[in-house]
């Protein structure tokens, strides 16, 4: 039994070692692997190639200018729902979503 558990686990690792693999291996590229970042999006369905996305990108420095004139990451959320700013899913800015979108372009 534990001699299986050993195998399983070195399989789950290999997995894991060619998947990391190929997402490194991709990224080199210049392409998307996994979710895209706020602030960008892909050439099309076919080409995963990143470019900015320019409405988004302007919420960003929006977001960084409120960040810069000191207000807290819900009071940032409140502004930019009062402006009818939403995330890609049509759901107001949380916080949580612009403290990692602050993280990121840090």
């Amino acid at each position: 039994m534990t001699q299986l558990l050993l195998l399983v686990g070195q399989c789950h690792d290999l997995a894991s070692e060619r998947t990391c693999s190929v997402a490194r291996y991709i990224k080199s590229q210049g392409k998307q692997f996994g979710r895209i970042p706020y602030g960008y999006r892909t050439v099309s369905n076919e080409d995963s190639t990143l470019v900015e996305d320019e409405r988004e990108q302007e919420i960003i420095a929006l977001i960084q200018d409120a960040k810069a004139r000191g207000l807290s990451l819900r009071d940032i959320s409140r502004e930019l729902t009062a402006k009818d700013y939403t995330i890609r899913a049509g759901k107001i800015f949380s916080a949580e979503s612009i403290k990692i979108i602050l993280q990121r372009v840090a």
